[in-house]
């Protein structure tokens, strides 16, 4: 497998044979030259910025189909789609002003190519500014801001992403083109990525199984590195963060270079927390009350520490990267949640950042090649990604009447192997007519051992085609369709564990799991249509069949996970889930204002869902029973937003998200749905004629979350509340230095509140209090010995 990853690398053998080039000019509608405009063909990932007159080339080309994007500060963004047989002279290109900070975003990701108006389906798209203004450190955590996107809590280091409802294995997170493997059924651990590292973040809300496969019927969270050096050149940045909540500090180091196309970029980053603080003295478990101490969840510590590195080369035959990364996670877990708390646990040990028992530790190593060929005027795309993930829950052992007790603290480990590989021909029939011809395909293994069970061993495969087509009608009228194909298998063994006596007498083996063997296959398919009847308006229509087959611990657990305060129970007769859903986009946008309407319905045949019985566990400690239950079910819901450019500095936002869930054999609600959110925010921007001081920004918002009274069997009402957060930011030099300072103040008021989705709701114990973040950023650049300044730059 490594040998197949570096050889990707190898793939510079192609010969420089023809040197086209394209040159052209930019310029308003009114003739105006636009300088400093990014000029890049996304295939070669290089560019050029435009010069004072506007002129740009782009030279050294092969024959080939290339997409050519064209961005400027306050212009709407421009695709070209190119089809070099020669050299192309005198291309000229116009740029429409915008005072919205709306962006024509470009999707491009390793499965899509398509312009945001050309899309069909509903996504959102943010960059480093946005990740810097709102950041956390933790990644997840940073996109709550968006509409259609909320959380799975636990604390405040920990959360797994949910899209209008949907969450764990109906949410893909995709890292450069291979989607992360980390048992993401589970609750309590997030997603193992460095934040640092990502430059920008492309979410699609809703199915989007044609292109990505099983596990992406709610949505996709695809993320980004940042942009390589300019030829020639280096870079480096320090990014320096504290949090008053928890007394968190963090510190992350990037350096790279870009060397006659070879690229390196290398980066380490290291995080680490006390115990946070709750506005709340107490917590409930099972109608007893029991004290939090000085206002702070006891052992809620942790630290993170990340090593990645990227090894690339760009040339006219395209690009390869080979990109390796480690994410090592410890984190405690308030003993109060885990298991029966006991008034001893609970009691302070003097030291708010020591990481005591319980805990988890969590190692994610990750390695992933990526090219992007030139096969004579198509190209093609593969990615291979290995991944293993070793995740540990850690505590002393349950004493039970009757039963020995276990050796050692590791209650819990499983080690999951992923190995994946994708690969999409890009086919551009004309300037109108594309097409993309894919296949992916995964393999699984995971092992699991501790003293206490959960999910057996199993083997988990599963490979698909696709084909999807996009035809351009008219200027302004899109339409797109495609079809897949997939097949799947899970194997797992029989388990059974010894029962005892009271007075320790062995009676027998008890059977958690059944040997099965399961296998799927199933079609799939979308459709849709973007529509721009006039200028300012902006119509979507994306209908498609989705589907996801059960996940192994849908189909196998059955034990205590004390990381989630439950016991888990499966069912290894569960079939695939099929949904089918309507995707509606109404957007309307001038250049002060926009205003946007984003509906959807979603039926799904087999809804796999985790339901809390009422029931609690016969094994220690257990807690109540959740059992992954099957029925047919609705979703619907949608997000509104509208938009107004006050003046050149302030800008106003509204936002409101719902989302209805509705188990249609009981006619319960489905569990574990977010409430209704609005949002209000004013932003401004100055860029200020100073020295020293050269841009501020700042933010104000206000969210109101309805109560969530449409709750399922067993499952508690979360009362409504609201909460005012501040972020700001300015860009100063200090000599030739630039240095960016970030703040925020998140629930200013220091309210106290309950989240519906965190895993601490049922004890009643609220969210954090007041939290103050300082950031510093220290980017550094320049050129290697002998060069000189130019505009041309790679993977912009």
């Amino acid at each position: 497998m490594y040998q197949l990853l570096f050889g990707i690398l190898g793939l510079q053998v192609f010969l420089y044979a023809q040197g086209f080039q394209i040159s052209g000019h930019l310029s308003d509608p009114s003739g105006t030259a636009i300088a400093g405009a990014l000029v890049y063909l996304h295939e070669t990932r290089m560019g050029t910025y435009s010069d004072s007159a506007g002129y740009f080339k782009l030279s050294s080309l092969k024959a080939g189909n290339y997409h050519m994007h064209i961005s400027s500060v306050g212009y709407s963004s421009v695709t070209r789609t190119l089809m070099v047989n020669q050299s192309i002279a005198d291309l000229h290109v116009i740029l429409l002003a915008s005072d919205l900070n709306l962006e024509d975003i470009i999707i491009e990701s390793e499965s899509d190519r398509r312009e945001k108006k050309q899309s069909s389906q509903t996504f959102e798209v943010i960059n480093r500014k946005y990740l810097e203004l709102y950041g956390t450190g933790n990644l997840m955590s940073s996109l709550e801001k968006l509409p259609g996107v909320s959380t799975i809590r636990t604390g405040v280091g920990i959360s797994k992403p949910v899209i209008r409802g949907s969450s764990f294995n109906r949410v893909l997170v995709v890292e450069n083109g291979i989607k992360q493997e980390g048992q993401q059924w589970g609750a309590d651990h997030g997603v193992e990525m460095d934040p640092y590292t990502v430059d920008r973040v492309e979410i699609l809300r809703g199915p989007s199984s044609l292109l990505y496969g099983s596990e992406a019927m709610g949505g996709v969270i695809n993320i980004r590195q940042a942009p390589f050096p300019l030829m020639n050149h280096w870079e480096a940045s320090l990014h320096i963060t504290a949090r008053s909540l928890n007394q968190a500090y963090a510190g992350s180091a990037m350096a790279g270079f870009n060397y006659k196309g070879w690229i390196v970029r290398t980066r380490m980053t290291r995080q680490a927390y006390g115990d946070y603080q709750v506005p709340a003295d107490s917590f409930l478990y099972n109608r007893y009350r029991l004290p939090i101490l000085n206002q702070k969840l006891k052992n809620t510590s942790g630290t993170e520490e990340s090593f990645s590195i990227t090894i690339g080369r760009n040339a006219p035959w395209g690009h390869a990267q080979i990109y390796f990364s480690q994410v090592d996670q410890q984190a405690g877990f308030f003993p109060g949640a885990f298991g029966i708390p006991r008034s001893q646990s609970l009691q302070t040990d003097g030291d708010s950042r020591n990481i005591g028992l319980p805990k988890q530790s969590i190692l994610h190593n990750k390695c992933i090649g990526n090219a992007t060929i030139l096969l004579g005027k198509q190209w093609i795309e593969i990615d291979v990604g290995i991944q293993q993930n070793l995740r540990k829950e850690l505590s002393n052992p349950h004493a039970a009447p009757g039963y020995p007790i276990p050796q050692g603290t590791t209650a819990l480990s499983l080690e999951l192997f992923t190995y994946s590989v994708n690969a999409r021909f890009h086919w551009l029939q004309s300037q109108r007519w594309k097409a993309i011809v894919g296949t992916s395909g995964s393999y699984q293994q995971n092992q699991s051992g501790g003293y206490e069970h959960l999910i057996p061993n199993y083997h988990n495969a599963q490979a698909g085609v696709f084909i999807f087509e996009q035809y351009q009608i008219k200027e302004n009228i899109t339409v797109n369709a495609g079809a897949r194909y997939d097949g799947g298998s899970t194997q797992f063994p029989a388990y059974a564990s010894p029962t005892y006596s009271r007075t320790g007498v062995f009676t027998g083996m008890l059977e958690r799991n059944r040997a099965s063997e399961r296998y799927y296959a199933s079609v799939s398919g979308a459709g849709g249509i973007a529509w721009q009847p006039s200028a300012p308006w902006d119509i979507k229509v994306n209908l498609s069949s989705d589907f996801r087959f059960p996940s192994p611990a849908e189909l196998s657990a059955n034990g205590i996970h004390h990381g989630t305060f439950r016991h888990v129970l499966g069912d290894a007769y569960l079939k695939p889930e099929r949904g089918y859903q309507a995707d509606v986009h109404l957007g309307f946008e001038l250049k002060k204002m926009a205003f946007v309407v984003s509906p959807f319905y979603q039926y799904f045949t087999q809804y796999i869902f985790l339901s809390p019985t009422g029931r609690f566990s016969y094994l220690p400690e257990g807690g109540q029973i959740y059992q992954y239950l099957q029925a047919p079910a609705r979703l619907t819901g949608g997000e509104v937003s509208g938009t107004f450019q006050v003046n050149t500095v302030l800008e106003l936002k509204s936002t409101y998200e719902y989302v209805w869930g509705q188990n249609s054999y009981t006619y319960l609600p489905l569990p574990f749905m977010p409430p209704g959110c609005f949002t209000q925010e004013i932003t401004g921007n100055w860029d200020l004629k100073n020295k020293r001081i050269n841009h501020f920004m700042g933010s104000i918002s206000w969210h109101v979350f309805n109560s969530q009274k449409r709750v399922d069997r067993n499952e508690l009402i979360t009362p409504g509340y609201s909460v005012w957060n501040f972020s700001g930011g300015i860009h100063f030099k200090l000599g030739k230095q630039l240095f960016r300072f970030l703040m925020q103040v998140q629930n200013i008021g220091d309210r106290w509140y309950l989240n519906h989705l965190s895993r601490y709701r049922i004890l009643q114990i609220p969210e954090p209090g007041r939290n103050i973040i300082f950031s510093l950023i220290i980017p550094f650049s320049g050129a290697f010995r002998g060069e000189h300044p130019h505009h041309e730059f790679q993977n912009p």
